[in-house]
C-alpha cells in the first residue's frame, strides 16, 4: 500500500510502481482536513487488508505520507517503510497545509511512546532518535 496525497503526479508514480509489482494499492489522502484524513485511511486501509491475500502486508508513505504511514501502520498492525517522513507537519508546514494544529492533536491521540512500543517503521534516512521519540 502506498500513501499519496491527491496532487497532480502522484498517480502516474503509483502507476509505475503497479507495473513492477500488481499488488501496490495507492490510498490518497488530502491535507484539508486531517482528523477526517485519519479516518478515510483506517477504513480504506482495512479495505484493502480485507481484499488482500498477503499475510506480510507493508504500507509506504513519503513526506507527508510517513506521517499517515507510521501512525495507520502501527494502529493496523502493518509493516512501515517511511521515506523522508515528515513526522512534525504542524510545525514545518504551517501556511502550507490547512489545520496543521490538528496533526498535533492526531500526534497526542495515538499511543504515547508507539515507536518504542512496537516499533515496526523502517525510516528510509537519517531521524533525530530523540526528536523523534517525542
Amino acid at each position: 500500500m502506498v500513501l499519496t496525497q491527491t496532487a497532480p503526479g502522484n498517480h502516474e508514480k503509483v502507476l509505475q510502481l503497479q507495473f513492477i509489482d500488481p499488488d501496490v494499492r495507492l490510498i490518497s489522502y488530502s491535507t484539508r482536513h486531517p482528523k477526517h484524513d485519519m479516518q478515510h485511511l483506517l477504513k480504506e486501509v482495512d479495505k484493502m487488508l480485507q481484499l488482500s491475500a498477503d499475510d506480510r502486508p507493508l504500507i509506504c508513505g513519503v513526506g507527508l505520507g510517513g506521517f499517515w504511514a507510521e501512525r495507520i501502520g502501527f494502529l493496523c498492525d502493518i509493516r512501515q517503510a517511511i521515506f523522508n517522513p515528515n513526522l512534525f507537519p504542524n510545525e514545518n508546514m504551517e501556511g502550507k497545509i490547512d489545520r496543521p494544529e490538528e496533526y498535533a492533536d492526531i500526534a497526542t491521540k495515538c499511543v504515547n511512546n508507539f515507536r518504542e512500543k512496537k516499533p515496526r517503521s523502517l525510516p528510509g534516512g537519517a531521524i533525530s532518535s530523540g526528536r523523534s521519540a517525542e
